[in-house]
């Protein structure tokens, strides 16, 4: 996601896979995957903490046990975690997963998965949503694209 003035965000540790997804994702037919969030129930949860329509884009991780995922804000947003129960830390201070999550500028998001993994886990942010609608979504497929940088 980006600002006006340059990156908002950045990945500093994706965990097992971390791609853009919305709601509902790309339903296409003739030969083209369908793709979209794996909870999409807890996708669109994501959105309503913090103030977003329940079908605007966000991250979904998938974390296993001794893969970090991270993130540097450059800027401050509200975000919400979602999906499998997860250890969620701001700046090294506990947060709750399923609630508005505020995010200081230079701070940093750290997501861990516990013993079982989380499969599915979604992040949704206040920040302005910048991701291009390829093929009628902005839903990540690795087989057909996406996965390239779409700012």
């Amino acid at each position: 996601m980006k600002t006006r003035a340059g990156s908002a965000f950045k990945v500093l540790s994706p965990g097992m896979e971390t791609t853009i997804q919305d709601l509902w994702g790309r339903t296409l037919g003739l030969g083209i995957p369908r793709s979209g969030p794996m909870a999409n129930l807890a996708f669109a949860a994501a959105n309503i903490p913090v103030g977003n329509p329940v079908t605007t884009g966000g991250l979904e991780m998938v974390l296993l046990p001794g893969l970090r995922c991270s993130f540097r804000f450059y800027v401050p947003t509200v975000v919400a975690i979602t999906g499998k129960e997860v250890d969620v830390k701001v700046d090294g201070g506990i947060c709750s997963m399923w609630s508005r999550i505020i995010v200081p500028q230079d701070g940093q998001l750290r997501l861990k998965a516990g013993l079982g993994g989380a499969v599915g886990s979604g992040m949704c942010s206040a920040l302005k949503e910048v991701f291009r609608v390829y093929l009628g979504s902005k839903s990540t497929s690795m087989g057909l694209g996406g996965y390239q940088v779409r700012f």
